[in-house]
């Protein structure tokens, strides 16, 4: 069969600017879509990309290979069919390919294959889940893109669940894949058997952790040489730690979760990808269903409103992801919701094309750590900063181990690490000769207890910290305090009305250097009932927080976790003491403030030569328990900000007016009359335009 030719072939299209992509994640019954339909809904959006179902667990294809197994409902090529009207429509075309598992008929044939839980195979409504380290995935897969690509020639591939997956759609753990081939390769790997259970305090499971990283790079870096190799201008979606040029994640519910949502998954997910992974795309997809029980009803409109406003203000791809088709979807209530934020871009992409994030600070995602409770801590320090419209980029861990790591934090003004208890040598090496350098860096938790491995450290592996030595690890212990005194006060503002934090998680007792400045005291646990006995002893002399200078640096340790107290109880002083050791103890100026109220996320971006800047706003849905209702409107919201250009004008894209505007001894300050949902206010500078 002849390919079918790609527009442009060899050009990196996914960079130049900001996508519109939508998601019809397809079913065997889809087979017969209506192609005229199916592109009159993606014009009704304004998409420019499509990712489309090609193959792996079924081929929307006519494959040749018996491996692969075809669509039951298949009548002609739809692949072929709908490329093709791609072509004429000039939308791009994104295959879509999940090699996670294979048809039962085929497992039975190819036991070899499978992945080995603690029961035996995993078969899910006849599709039996495949190992990462057997022949399918290992050598099947790349036969499968190689016939799905000679065939068509597509504008993408997607990846859908790479990796190793013990847990089915149900949400049980099937355990620890026990197959031949697990069990041989992890014994060249580690020299050991596989080990009995998931358990970070277990060395051989750490081994075996690691073990599943690299095999699951290794194998992903062998298909993306294959597919690159085919074709340089082909780009490979999917999440992972290297070798994707479009960074892909999604903003969903679960049903079984806890809620509150995380409010804020759409800008954390772009945010992560821009900052992480410099020349690449970031695309994050807000998902339109409920949960994967639920897939046919969708989440609240203001939901799928708000985290489509988050992709576009954190300079990412504007993504949705429905199951089936656009036309054949039952509940359609927020279709009218995302058609706005996808029209909006459509209309205003030139202002957001070709800029980058202005922001003060970092803060580094401890991903390394988050089996062990760390992103509890992160998303608590992001919601603070966030009310507290603190600008700040994002970055995982991992990028701390690059060679040029210290030169990238040093474009930041303070560098935040949250409870990042894995840290790996180079990865402290570039913190402290960021603070050595001049920089202001905030530690919370437990950083640095812990190798690269997980192994225990004798000591915390920053120097920069001001600690001489670290003792005994309170755990959580109910009734506990941390005192806030007189003279901390001197130095730390906003703690008028309070003098005391309740400390609800475990605490790390700390000894400062000489010369470093000691703040709060851990109360140790206080009796809470009966009334009669509800009162606690004397402070210990345990400091709650140490700021020390190290080098041109300064440095602020909180040796307990605010963040993932406030994540459950969101008490002010806690979101105060992180504030005040940014700005009253390590001297951050921000260059932007506002009387925004804290439901209103802010975002900063500039022009890559300078020629405007805009500024995003998210007014948050009102949240009112489970619920997730349309925003109340905000009234004249002020921003003043600090340009390198005067600024000689500014306009608000969503109400489509200018607004009054003032610059004076090098900031400008604009009046935003009324937020609705979501805005962008775009700075024009002098000679800019």
């Amino acid at each position: 069969m002849a390919g079918i030719g790609r527009a442009v072939p060899g050009e990196r299209w996914w960079l130049a600017k900001p996508y519109r992509m939508i998601q019809t994640n397809l079913r065997e019954i889809d087979a017969g879509l209506d192609v005229d339909e199916y592109f009159s809904q993606l014009r009704s959006f304004h998409a420019e990309v499509v990712l489309f179902n090609v193959g792996g667990i079924v081929a929307h294809y006519p494959s040749d290979l018996p491996f692969h197994f075809r669509n039951p409902h298949l009548k002609d090529d739809l692949t072929a069919k709908v490329l093709a009207r791609a072509r004429r429509e000039g939308i791009r075309f994104v295959a879509r390919f999940d090699f996670s598992k294979v048809h039962e008929s085929l497992a039975a044939r190819h036991p070899e294959w499978r992945y080995l839980g603690d029961g035996g195979e995993i078969n899910y409504n006849g599709q039996v889940h495949v190992c990462l380290n057997g022949a399918y995935q290992q050598e099947r897969s790349l036969e499968i893109l190689d016939e799905a690509l000679t065939r068509y020639a597509v504008d993408g591939v997607f990846f859908n669940m790479f990796g190793y997956h013990a847990w089915d759609y149900s949400g049980v753990d099937h355990g620890l894949c026990r197959c031949e081939n697990c069990r041989g390769r992890f014994r060249a790997f580690a020299g050991a058997e596989l080990p009995a259970r998931e358990d970070p305090a277990d060395p051989v499971f750490r081994r075996y952790d690691a073990f599943r990283r690299e095999t699951t790079r290794e194998l992903f870096q062998r298909i993306r040489a294959a597919i690159r190799k085919r074709d340089e201008g082909l780009p490979v979606m999917t999440w992972a730690d290297a070798g994707v040029d479009v960074y892909r994640s999604e903003s969903n519910s679960g049903i079984d979760r806890s809620p509150p949502e995380w409010t804020y998954a759409s800008t954390d997910n772009s945010r992560t990808a821009v900052g992480t992974w410099p020349g690449t795309a970031a695309s994050n997809t807000a998902v339109h269903f409920i949960d994967f029980p639920y897939r046919h009803v969708g989440v609240s409109p203001a939901l799928t409103r708000a985290r489509l406003a988050g992709d576009l203000i954190a300079g990412g791809w504007v993504d949705w992801y429905v199951i089936g088709t656009l036309e054949g979807q039952e509940d359609r209530l927020a279709f009218g919701d995302a058609r706005e934020v996808f029209s909006f871009h459509a209309a205003h992409e030139r202002w957001l094309t070709g800029t980058s994030p202005l922001s003060d600070a970092v803060l580094v995602k401890p991903a390394a750590s988050g089996d062990l409770g760390a992103l509890a801590e992160y998303r608590g320090i992001f919601r603070i900063l966030t009310e507290a419209h603190v600008l700040f980029d994002v970055i995982q861990d991992l990028a701390l181990d690059r060679p040029d790591a210290a030169d990238r934090l040093a474009g930041y003004r303070a560098v935040i690490v949250p409870d990042a208890r894995r840290l790996s040598d180079p990865a402290a090496a570039a913190l402290d000769a960021y603070t050595e350098g001049g920089g202001r860096l905030l530690v919370t938790g437990l950083t640095g207890t812990l190798d690269a491995a997980g192994d225990p450290r004798p000591g915390l592996a920053l120097r920069s910290l001001g600690v001489a030595a670290s003792g005994e690890s309170h755990p959580r212990r109910p009734g506990s305090y941390l005192r806030i005194r007189h003279e901390d006060k001197r130095r730390l503002s906003g703690f008028a009305g309070l003098d005391l934090l309740h400390l609800d998680d475990r605490f790390l007792a700390v000894t400062p250097v000489t010369g470093a400045e000691a703040f709060l005291r851990r109360i140790p646990p206080a009796m809470f009932g009966p009334p009669e006995k509800c009162y606690y002893g004397n402070a210990t002399d345990e400091p709650g927080m140490v700021f020390h200078g190290s080098g041109r640096g300064r440095t602020v340790f909180l040796p307990w976790r605010p963040g993932a107290q406030y994540a459950k109880f969101a008490h002010p002083g806690l979101a105060r003491i992180v504030v005040a050791a940014l700005e009253d103890l390590l001297g951050l100026d921000r260059r932007l403030a506002t009387n925004a109220p804290p439901c209103v996320e802010v975002a900063w971006h500039g022009e890559l030569e300078g020629r405007w800047q805009w500024i995003g706003l998210v007014n948050h849905p009102g949240q009112l328990g489970t619920a997730h209702h349309p925003p109340l409107p905000v009234r004249e919201i002020e921003l003043s900000v600090v340009m390198d250009r005067p600024a000689t004008g500014a306009r608000s894209l969503r109400l489509g007016t200018r607004l009054p505007c003032a610059t004076s001894g090098g900031r400008t300050t604009v009046r935003l009359p009324e937020l609705h949902d979501f805005d962008v206010i775009v700075l024009e500078t002098a000679g800019g335009l």
